[in-house]
């Protein structure tokens, strides 16, 4: 027990005076004789036993009763934990997306927001955000003008902001945690013993979600295009939920989604087939609105370029159709070297020899970035081919094999072939080839390989742009591959290597990268822009493009223009990220029951004033005031009915 002021305690000095007064009292029993009366004196001996007892208990009495009063005014307290070691008050306010439910007085996060404002003016704690950790003073506005985040967080996040305050002194830190946990589980190996935790029971009014989780476009044609949706259902009873299809401000379609309760369903609308174009899928949900739309985009495709050099192909022209690609079929003879550079793609397509110099062109294009398919003729002049690659430090070829080979070995972990394959084939039919070439290829890698283990297909990088070697002609007569199901993606992705085919839509805090072909040559930066937002993204030139780098902007849905200076160039479609739309139910019960540590309030005022109290010493004097009012009403009582 300690005491505010302990100088007050010299008072009990004034207790002897009563003790000292009771001992030496000057009035004293006179003795006076009279005549022998025995009974009297019997009397006499037996009222001073009283009146000497009465004054031991008057006397006590006061005694406490002024030692009590002393005490009082020294105001005795035991000290909280507080002094013992030095206490933090630290409040985690969660600003995710998913905080945008609605409890008995509205939206969590804007009732937290005032509540903390109006009980914490004046006092200085620790809060974190989602986006990390700042020490607030409440005296000022600030507090009222947190936003939303986009970002999500969990108890190793959340530990590590924890971890930051006060790392210099051993202190107690109380931690208000006002979320709704949805991306939390309270794992007894996360929770630090040393801390203090007051979970605030956030349940919404209205329990589930349902939101659109992607899209996607399902097939094709030259007149329409398919567009499908996953529309998701979080711990919801079976609901009918209305989609709606928009494109350009315009209404192109509406379903009805049957979905269960934890699970999803995909629907489709078909639709006219042009280029850009930008719209928006609705759905009708009144729980939380933030993920009711999801916006995309399909910008311009611009035509990649492609050109054979050598024998007129037709499964060349079937792969390159003139929608996505512009295909020139051209003689050695009659090409003028010098618009190489215009093409994504160069097919040598089963020269008989290579001159020395589409050699020198062929290098300098690839080192600038290009892309080469290399399909050799049954007749080569080995020393020109072997010279090219020998030139590009590849390797060579060597002699020729006239039987057949099957090619049994597709290298399904290399990224070349990634989105061709939804699994590993084990029962696919292989190609074949009827001629082959034995080489020494270095500096490459294998994508396609023979029964016997050498290539049949290869990549390598040459400076910035690769070439793609076949060790054996393609034609009809000597190989079965044009007739097989791979040689559309093989050509395809010789095509688009390198090339930045920018998203339908994007997600928002995450790097996404949008390229744009042709950038207009100027100091100028580009801007994504949309109604009052102007953000100026990271730029960088490659592969005579322009690739801008967003992340944590924009933060708001919706469809934005990317700009340079009034000229659009194009719109992009981002969408919140969909981590905090999956709903789920969490038991505040169970984590106070499994953690100590853990106290659970109905409200944020309760966990305030929890955290206040804790904070507090105990103050006595109320109990000394309340002792000497006790001690007085005894003096009273032994006044009345303790006799002389």
């Amino acid at each position: 027990m300690l005491f505010r002021n302990p100088a007050l305690l010299f008072g009990l000095f004034l207790l002897l005076i009563p003790i000292i007064l009771h001992f030496f009292n000057l009035q004293r029993f006179e003795t006076v004789k009279f005549t022998n009366v025995k009974f009297l004196k019997a009397i006499k001996e037996k009222s001073q036993k009283r009146s000497k007892l009465k004054k031991w208990l008057l006397l006590i009495t006061r005694l406490l009763a002024l030692t009590c009063l002393i005490l009082a005014f020294a105001q005795p307290y035991f000290p909280s934990e507080k002094n013992a070691i030095p206490e933090v008050d630290i409040i985690y306010i969660d600003n995710s997306l998913s905080m945008k439910a609605k409890g008995p007085s509205g939206e969590f996060f804007s009732q937290a927001k005032q509540t903390l404002y109006e009980n914490l003016k004046g006092k200085e704690v620790y809060l974190i955000t989602n986006e990390g950790v700042e020490k607030e003073n409440f005296t000022n506005d600030k507090i009222l003008d947190l936003d939303y985040s986009t970002r999500s967080s969990n108890e190793e996040q959340l530990n590590l902001h924890i971890d930051q305050i006060e790392t210099n002194k051993e202190v107690q830190k109380n931690i208000i945690i006002l979320s709704d946990l949805q991306s939390f589980t309270f794992d007894s190996d996360l929770i630090n013993t040393s801390n203090s935790y007051h979970l605030v029971e956030l349940i919404p009014v209205n329990i589930g979600n349902a939101f659109v989780d992607s899209i996607w476009t399902t097939s094709e044609s030259p007149d329409n295009l398919q567009l499908t949706a996953r529309v998701y259902n979080a711990l919801s009873e079976k609901e009918d939920i209305n989609v709606t299809l928009w494109i350009n401000d315009e209404i192109q379609g509406k379903r009805v989604a049957n979905v269960k309760e934890n699970s999803f369903e995909d629907i489709s609308f078909t639709v006219k087939s042009i280029d850009n174009f930008s719209g928006k899928i609705t759905l009708e949900d009144g729980r939380l609105d933030f993920d009711n739309d999801f916006y995309f985009s399909f910008p311009l495709k611009e035509k990649l370029k492609v050109l054979s050099l050598g024998n007129k192909t037709d499964y060349l022209k079937k792969i390159y159709h003139q929608k996505e690609f512009d295909f020139d079929e051209i003689t050695l003879n009659n090409w003028e070297a010098t618009n190489a550079k215009n093409y994504d793609l160069i097919i040598l397509n089963e020269l008989e020899f290579i001159p020395a110099y589409l050699r020198e062109v062929l290098s300098n294009y690839l080192y600038n970035g290009g892309n080469i398919a290399l399909i050799p003729n049954e007749n080569i002049d080995q020393p020109t081919y072997n010279q090219l690659l020998n030139q590009l430090n590849i390797g060579s070829f060597r002699d020729t094999i006239s039987r057949e080979l099957k090619i049994t070995e597709i290298n399904y972990d290399d990224p070349f072939f990634k989105n061709v394959f939804k699994k590993r084939e084990e029962n696919f039919s292989y190609p074949s080839t009827q001629i082959s070439f034995q080489n020494s290829l270095r500096n490459s890698i294998s994508l396609m390989k023979y029964e016997n283990g050498s290539p049949f297909l290869a990549k390598s990088n040459v400076g910035n742009g690769m070439i793609f070697i076949f060790t054996s002609p393609l034609s009809s007569e000597k190989s079965n591959l044009t007739s097989s199901t791979l040689i559309v993606p093989l050509f395809y992705n010789f095509t688009i290597r390198n090339h930045t085919q920018n998203n339908i839509y994007y997600r928002i805090g995450q790097q996404n990268e949008i390229s744009i072909k042709n950038p207009i040559k100027s100091d100028e930066v580009y801007h994504l822009a949309k109604d009052d937002f102007d953000y100026i993204p990271l730029q960088k030139s490659q592969n005579e493009e322009l690739v801008l780098t967003t992340n944590e902007l924009p933060n708001k849905a919706g469809i934005y223009s990317v700009r340079q200076k009034d000229v659009a160039s194009l719109e992009i479609a981002y969408n919140f990220p969909k981590s905090e739309s999956y709903f789920r139910k969490i038991d505040f019960s169970e984590l106070e029951k499994n953690n100590q540590n853990i106290t659970v309030s109905k409200d944020l005022n309760e966990a305030l004033s929890l955290m206040k109290a804790k904070g507090q010493d105990k103050n006595l004097w109320q109990l000394f005031i309340t002792f000497v009012l006790v001690l007085l009403i005894a003096e009273m009582l032994i006044q009345k009915f303790v006799k002389n």
